[in-house]
């Protein structure tokens, strides 16, 4: 309840230090959630979570002090503050180190609360108080996207694969507040919940570790085997999968500003689909044993590929209506 109540009073704070506090509160209040347990490894990676958002918390409100004053010379020294800060507590590039260790330790419902639930606020944060670093938020995204893709790739724990698949996705997000699109931010980031939560509930339902274990999604129905392997080629982007639309709206319209900027993110995510195949083909050899032995439910196959096929339709509208303006 408290975390909840902490995100909401992000997006309701008027001032730096009651954004400050509400960032507190969120993460005080997960921390216990993260040591709810007798595994060492996660008291661990909780001591780690809490050490790196502290000193991104202290960085914050040396800069909002340096608001206090509203000195343009201040300003300009504490936007940049602001960026490193959030992107500490998102566990993007630059600061990203922390986020795939502490991930790889959590249990899954907690990696599944860090990777979603604790991105909310700093996103809000940056998305309605940058209004000057549009130019650095630009070159973050595109190092997220392209760290994201390559160190993703000898990846074997799947906690880990999805950390920098994380960092990838929020390249692209980031790519979308540095040119200031709100619209097309709350998108993205709803579309990338939507495809995300529902591989995490299969990952937690199988207990899925690493690729040498994938016999254990066979203790699935062969539909929800199938309908995993359809999220994840989804989160990489592969077309015409739900996950390809917004990127394709993305690139689109950043090939209004910077076609050399769009063709690198298009090389970049290469990398991430690449990854997200080798684990897909990885769990297709496990399901192809049981192919032969089971028979699809078509009521649980056809709601989930209606929902995976029509709702590109919405982002197509939507690119429709904005490039359509005269």
């Amino acid at each position: 309840m408290v975390m909840l109540l902490s995100t909401m009073m992000v997006l309701t704070s008027t001032n730096w230090i009651c954004l400050w506090l509400s960032m507190e509160l969120n993460m005080f209040s997960f921390i216990p959630i993260m040591m709810n347990t007798k595994n060492n490894m996660e008291c661990e990676a909780s001591i780690k979570y809490f050490i790196n958002q502290a000193f991104a918390s202290c960085i914050m409100i040396i800069m909002s002090f340096m608001l206090w004053g509203k000195m343009m010379a201040m300003y300009n020294l504490a936007m940049p503050l602001l960026v490193i800060s959030m992107m500490l507590k998102l566990g993007s590039s630059p600061c990203y180190m922390w986020f795939p260790s502490v991930m790889k330790a959590l249990s899954w419902v907690n990696s599944m609360i860090l990777a979603t639930w604790q991105k909310i606020a700093p996103m809000m944060i940056l998305l309605f108080n940058i209004k000057s670093m549009y130019f650095m938020l630009m070159i973050i995204s595109m190092m997220n996207i392209f760290i994201g893709g390559w160190m993703g790739i000898n990846q074997v724990n799947i906690q880990s694969l999805l950390a920098y698949s994380s960092i990838a996705h929020m390249g692209w997000l980031l790519m979308t507040q540095s040119i200031n699109l709100v619209i097309t931010s709350f998108i993205y980031f709803f579309m990338y919940l939507m495809i995300l939560l529902p591989v995490f509930f299969m990952m937690i339902k199988v207990s899925m570790n690493k690729f040498k274990n994938n016999f254990n999604i066979t203790l699935l129905p062969v539909s929800v085997q199938m309908m995993l392997m359809l999220m994840l080629l989804s989160l990489a982007g592969l077309p015409p999968l739900s996950g390809f639309f917004p990127k394709l709206m993305i690139l689109f319209i950043i090939s209004n500003y910077s076609i050399t900027i769009t063709i690198i993110m298009v090389l970049f995510s290469f990398m991430s689909l690449y990854f997200y195949l080798n684990l897909a083909f990885s769990m297709m050899m496990g399901l192809s044993n049981t192919l032969n032995y089971m028979i699809l439910n078509k009521y649980t196959v056809l709601p989930m590929i209606s929902i995976i096929m029509f709702m590109p339709l919405m982002f197509m509208m939507y690119a429709m209506i904005m490039f359509n303006k005269p």
